[in-house]
């Protein structure tokens, strides 16, 4: 579960430095904070094509924002994914 001070965290300094897209993706790991995604799923949730997302995923876990948690069936293409989760 996602602590109070990383949500504090998020809204005061890191949301302003993150590009519109990261926002978005940001904001659906902020919406279900107990739940992990793959690039799929959070297409899905943003209603955008695959590569819009899986760069900006990619960019975000460079900066240190969102982790693997590991692999697991995705409920969008049925294959194993990455799942992705809100770094700590």
């Amino acid at each position: 579960m996602m602590q109070r001070t990383s949500l504090d965290v998020y809204f005061r300094i890191v949301l302003p430095s993150l590009s519109r897209r990261q926002q978005q993706v940001m904001d659906v790991f902020f919406e279900y904070p107990d739940r992990s995604f793959t690039n799929a799923e959070l297409a899905r949730a943003l209603k955008l094509p695959i590569n819009c997302v899986t760069p900006r995923t990619l960019e975000l876990r460079k900066h240190g924002l969102l982790r693997i948690c590991g692999r697991r069936e995705c409920s969008v293409t049925r294959n194993n994914a990455n799942a992705l989760e809100v770094a700590e």
